[in-house]
């Protein structure tokens, strides 16, 4: 009995520092955590959050809310509206009455999972070189609209959760809305994602509905297994990293910016063997071919119109000279 009574107390401890102890740092994350001021979700299933109040209006789909919800199920709900999120197979978007942002709806279940966490928390002027951060990001995809900084964001963290009725592996992933008051962005960054498929027999759905049957956005690959593969994937060059424009119309980043043809990283070292993305300009063809300093490489990757990766030759160095070819033209066109 004595043994007993000493034992609960110490798993009650042990329980507490699990969800207080720092979280890890993780590439391309804002920080999250408890210790970085966050609020953690209750462990329910199906769980919402109560509304939670946001200090900025946040547009969207060219409407403005100051009060989200947020579903275990990878959802962030709008608005002053009752929302019933069952774990079943979730319909396509367009959904009547349902404004949401989802960066990865699925039959998510951590009420009897203690290793896995949803965090969030709010960020404003007081946590300026968050918000640098941040503003940063958009800007990868969005330097023109993004020429103000950030003034305010949200950010939900889904860590190490796992499938309805255990399914084998964690997902982890992150979503930022935030605005510069003028605009607004959602950013969805994606580190471990191991499982797609729950009970309800359905895949996730990644993407933006506006509740009208009318505005929605959905993306690549929602509905399949291969879902898990955005991981590696990106809108902006950053693997497992999308940047979205949100105020009105969903929109994609801007492949054409006023610097014209641009080569990142702009130094690097003489023997080569890193990656080096070419944009700054519309890719619209369907090919192309990349020649450095005399150098026709073969190994480069189109993405969407937005970017060109390739893996950078070995050079003599000084200032080299890129060229770029649509489509086996003798002509280049940068």
């Amino acid at each position: 009995m004595l043994w007993c009574i000493l034992l609960l107390p110490m798993l009650g401890v042990l329980g507490q520092s699990s969800t207080s102890r720092p979280m890890p740092t993780i590439p391309n994350f804002i920080p999250f955590g408890l210790d970085k001021g966050d609020t953690v979700t209750n462990r329910d299933l199906d769980a919402m959050t109560s509304p939670i109040m946001i200090s900025s209006r946040f547009p969207y789909f060219n409407q403005y809310y100051d009060e989200i919800k947020l579903s275990s199920h990878g959802l962030i709900l709008f608005g002053n509206r009752s929302y019933v999120v069952p774990h079943e197979s979730p319909g396509k978007f367009p959904i009547p009455e349902f404004v949401c942002v989802a960066p990865y709806w699925a039959d998510t279940d951590i009420s009897e999972d203690l290793t896995s966490y949803i965090f969030y928390r709010e960020i404003n002027t007081a946590d300026t070189d968050t918000l640098i951060r941040i503003s940063s990001m958009v800007r990868t995809g969005f330097p023109n609209l993004a020429v103000h900084p950030m003034l305010w964001a949200f950010v939900a963290t889904w860590y190490r959760v796992p499938g309805h009725y255990g399914y084998p592996g964690r997902n982890t992933y992150q979503a930022i809305l935030t605005t510069n008051g003028l605009y607004s962005f959602v950013l969805f960054t994606y580190y471990q994602l191991e499982w797609a498929d729950g009970r309800w027999g359905g895949y996730p759905q990644v993407g933006f509905n506006a509740g009208d049957q009318i505005n929605y956005f959905t993306l690549d690959l929602s509905f399949s297994p291969d879902v898990i593969k955005i991981v590696n994937m990106s809108n902006i060059g950053v693997p497992g990293q999308y940047v979205f424009h949100t105020t009105g119309n969903i929109s994609n980043v801007e492949c054409e910016t006023n610097g014209g043809f641009l080569s990142t990283p702009t130094r690097g070292s003489l023997y080569g063997g890193y990656e080096l993305r070419l944009h700054g300009i519309c890719f619209n063809e369907t090919s192309y071919q990349v020649e450095i300093d005399g150098q026709l490489l073969t190994d480069c990757q189109l993405y969407a119109t937005l970017y060109i990766i390739c893996i950078m030759p070995m050079v003599f160095g000084g200032t080299i000279q890129i060229r770029l070819f649509a489509n086996n033209d003798s002509h280049p066109i940068a």
